[in-house]
């Protein structure tokens, strides 16, 4: 398993040096197949399983697994994974896909945070998937190899930041080849060998509660907080004054919890808020915390909204290239720079010799309050290791933790003393290539684990979202949540017109819009090399849907299109670019998880006689489509195929029901020859 993609694109389990976040998700099976979590892993816990393949709520019917045995098969179902994408490695060896070539060396530029950068010009168009931004590559220079992280990419030129200080020649000629990366996959094998060995220590009984020792009984909830935190009243002190009554709640809980506090936070639910305000009430009690996520993105939000808070005494560790610009500051080797340029007024009274680079990164992880890095930083070779006293941890918090597989949680967990999970396992699960491996549990987060096993005695869910108009979140919340979401009353009835600029019109007057292509012969096309999946038809839909949102006043940034198929997204660009709309964004459903935007339109993308749905009927996948859009949600799919599905059977019946319909056939007359062509033989 390797870094093969970029941030918006997870393979096989997520065994990247810096795992990027989740996207296509189709298994080596085929996209076809529907295969529910049986109990393998988790064998705690056996759950209902619906029509479609999706499982409901677990619940405990056997004895959980004893660590040692979890580690042991979990290790197993990883070697699977592994050995799947050696095979994906050598399908692929030499294919164009898997290179760039023909690239010059334009510029280089150094950043106002130190950074140097290479800009790589191309003399054509660059339309290739490969490279992402966020992605490790090896660089070729005519005379040997190094590696690099790419910083930017757009139609001309790629942006590089070479790994361990190599350097370019100006206008030197330049070929790009893909970059595997095998060590976080020996990082988890490694810390799953260790796992039960953690037996003594802070560490040793965290491990008791995530597995339910019996020999060690969970520890009650403290029922006094530290007076610190507390007002004159004796309730608790929020930093964040306009938490809602869910949100408080789940911070108390978590403040009680002496080993294990899990938070589910539906979409638009303020998750991230409300792991801001837990985060800030340890640093008030005097502890130190790890905050980690399995991608990038995540950690640098988490690191730009707890800077909002005023926090300022912490780091981030990770290659720059990875972390967004604006939260650079507080990159481990900027400060290490700072107290390099201000030597005799900061450090000369400590030190009697000016300290080498390593020692000022020890002294900075010692004293930082936060210390912010992906899963895979955080393990055992990793900076955090560079200090006993700073690689241990008060709390650990692991954001997005429902995306990241369970043996990537323990690089970091050996660190803390008390665990904190936030997330969502309703949304998208941690992505696994083979059918063993998905059908043996290897898709179950530590997060969904711990619910099943813990249930309400670990866990709280936050109830309100702040992004969805009622009729777009009214379907996941009945099918996913209970019932219990509920709109906030500032997102209930918000519409597109609503916003500075938009008329009211018939494409910007619908919160639900169907445009369903039944019976208009719009085919998905045959799977590319990557088995990834397009639709022509679908696309230009999607084209003159943007295209008629735009003319009503609706930004292009405002947009997003999401589908579950790599390969349609090219294909959408493409359509968009022909209506001049090269800003409207265009993303898998996983690279888009977590976002939102306030008009979204998913291309669902099959169509065939079969009614062969693959993979798009996963009811994570489906739930997290629907749950990006604020005011108006779109779906452009043909109702015959789709609807064989049981989840999207669920979802379109709710769109027919309380929302608009219509046919493809009125858009006939904006489709492109290719689309028309098919269009006209199904008349």
């Amino acid at each position: 398993m390797a870094s093969t993609a970029g941030e918006g694109t997870k393979k096989a389990a997520s065994v990247t040096s810096e795992p990027p976040t989740a996207a296509e998700g189709a298994s080596a099976a085929g996209d076809g197949a529907q295969i529910s979590k049986t109990p393998g892993i988790s064998s705690s816990v056996k759950a209902p399983v619906d029509g479609n393949g999706a499982t409901g709520k677990a619940h405990a019917t056997e004895e959980p697994l004893s660590c040692e045995k979890f580690a042991k098969w979990h290790a197993h179902l990883l070697q699977q994974e592994h050995r799947a994408e050696l095979r994906d490695r050598a399908r692929l060896q030499g294919h164009p896909s898997n290179q760039l070539t023909g690239l010059f060396v334009g510029q280089r530029r150094v950043t106002v945070h130190g950074v140097h950068e290479w800009v790589l010009k191309s003399p054509h168009r660059l339309d290739a998937k490969f490279p992402k931004v966020r992605e490790r590559v090896n660089v070729w220079v005519g005379h040997g190899w190094s590696t690099a992280v790419v910083r930017h990419k757009d139609a001309f030129e790629v942006t590089l930041i070479m790994d361990q200080g190599a350097s370019l020649v100006m206008h030197q000629h330049v070929d790009l080849h893909r970059f595997y990366d095998d060590s976080t996959y020996r990082w988890m094998c490694a810390a799953l060998n260790q796992l039960s060995l953690l037996t003594s220590g802070p560490a040793g009984g965290l491990q008791a509660a995530l597995f339910a020792s019996p020999a060690t009984p969970p520890e009650p909830p403290v029922t006094q907080l530290p007076p610190q935190l507390l007002d004159d009243k004796g309730k608790l002190k929020c930093f964040n004054p306009k938490l809602d009554p869910s949100q408080r709640e789940a911070v108390e809980f978590a403040l009680r919890q002496q080993r294990l506090a899990i938070v589910h936070g539906p979409a638009g639910t303020g998750k991230t808020t409300t792991a801001v305000e837990v985060v800030l009430q340890h640093v008030q009690r005097g502890q130190r915390v790890l905050a980690c996520a399995p991608s990038n993105s995540a950690v640098d939000n988490l690191l730009q909204k707890l800077g909002n808070a005023g926090l300022e005494n912490m780091i981030r560790l990770g290659h720059p290239a990875r972390i967004e610009e604006d939260v650079l500051d507080f990159w481990i080797d900027k400060w290490v720079r700072y107290l390099q340029d201000d030597w005799d007024g900061r450090l000369a009274g400590d030190w009697k010799r000016q300290p080498g680079e390593i020692e000022l990164k020890r002294k900075v992880i010692e004293e930082a309050q936060v210390v912010l890095c992906t899963l895979a930083i955080a393990n055992a070779k990793g900076p955090l290791n560079l200090t006993e006293k700073g690689g241990m941890f008060d709390l650990l918090v692991i954001d997005e933790a429902s995306q990241a597989l369970e043996a990537e949680c323990w690089l970091a967990i050996p660190r803390a003393k008390k665990l904190l999970l936030f997330g969502d396992p309703k949304q998208l699960s941690p992505v696994v290539k083979t059918r063993s491996g998905e059908k043996e549990g290897l898709s179950i987060s530590l997060m969904e684990r711990q619910m099943n096993l813990h249930g309400a005695a670990a866990t709280r869910q936050l109830e309100v979202q702040y992004r969805m108009h009622g009729l777009i979140q009214g379907w996941s919340a009945e099918r996913h949540y209970g019932g219990l979401l509920q709109p906030d009353p500032s997102v209930a009835r918000h519409r597109l017109c609503e916003l500075e600029g938009v008329s009211d019109t018939a494409d910007t007057g619908s919160i639900l819009l169907l445009i369903d292509t039944a019976g208009c012969q719009l085919t998905e096309s045959p799977p590319d090399e990557t088995r990834s999946r397009s639709n022509v038809g679908e696309a230009d839909l999607v084209a003159a849907h943007a295209a008629a949102l735009a003319a009503a006043g609706l930004q292009q940034t405002d947009m997003a299109v999401v589908t579950p198929y790599n390969a349609q997204t090219a294909v959408v660009r493409t359509a968009l670019q022909r209506r001049q709309l090269p800003n409207v964004e265009v993303n898998t459903v996983g690279g888009f998880q977590g976002r939102e935007k306030e008009a979204v339109l998913l291309s669902l993308v099959r169509s065939n006689k079969r009614r062969d749905i693959g993979f798009i009927g996963k009811s994570d996948l489906v739930n997290v489509a629907v749950t990006r859009a604020r005011r108006q949600l779109c779906i452009i799919c043909d109702s015959n195929t789709a609807s064989a599905g049981v989840e999207l059977a669920s979802l379109l019946q709710h769109m027919r029901e309380k929302g608009e319909v219509r046919s493809a056939r009125a858009y006939e007359a904006q489709l492109s020859p290719e689309a028309l062509k098919m269009f006209r033989k199904g008349l």
